[in-house]
């Protein structure tokens, strides 16, 4: 290997790009290397179906009534985990808790501690308040900000946003 690719190497393992090499005494990559606990992610509320959130205006309450992904050509119907989720949304006025059809949304799915999001999420009103949010593809392990733009049901609500707090375990 010539100088200058010696060099490389040495300088990609010391940023921590490479996982051994150049004198470290770090272990070689494990099948589990990216497995990632929840239980000390204080960010994060833990999943239940029903779990809520609050819009930041006050306006609606956002309830994350079903998650359904996809192992091996069997869907199941858990918690949030890594690959392309599919949620079940209703959202409902603050004031008298009925159900609002009509809203427009975004869904932008974040990893904040990684500086990235992911693809563009597809959403379809199911009536009685519900909406169908798909993919939500958490492709990655760790803590999630899953912030839902709302726009105005009516002219009477302003547009709004809400964020679901979660965390992936990998």
């Amino acid at each position: 290997m010539g100088r200058n690719k010696v060099l490389l190497f040495c300088l990609t393992a010391a940023a921590g790009l490479a996982p051994f090499g150049c004198g470290s005494n770090a272990a070689a990559p494990t099948d589990d290397a990216d497995f990632v606990s929840c239980a000390d992610e204080t960010r994060a509320t833990p999943y239940a179906p029903g779990m809520s959130v609050t819009s930041q205006n006050g306006a609606f309450v956002l309830k994350l009534l079903n998650n359904v992904f996809v192992v091996n050509g069997k869907a199941l119907s858990e918690a949030p985990a890594k690959g392309q989720d599919t949620w079940t949304i209703e959202v409902d006025d603050t004031t008298t808790g009925a159900p609002v059809d009509g809203v427009t949304m975004t869904v932008n799915p974040r990893m904040p501690d990684q500086r990235h999001g992911t693809t563009p999420v597809g959403v379809t009103a199911a009536g009685a308040g519900t909406y169908t949010l798909d993919p939500v593809n958490l492709f990655m392990a760790g803590y999630w900000e899953v912030t839902i733009g709302l726009g105005a049901a009516t002219d009477s609500t302003a547009a709004d946003s809400a964020v679901f707090r979660i965390c992936v375990p990998g």
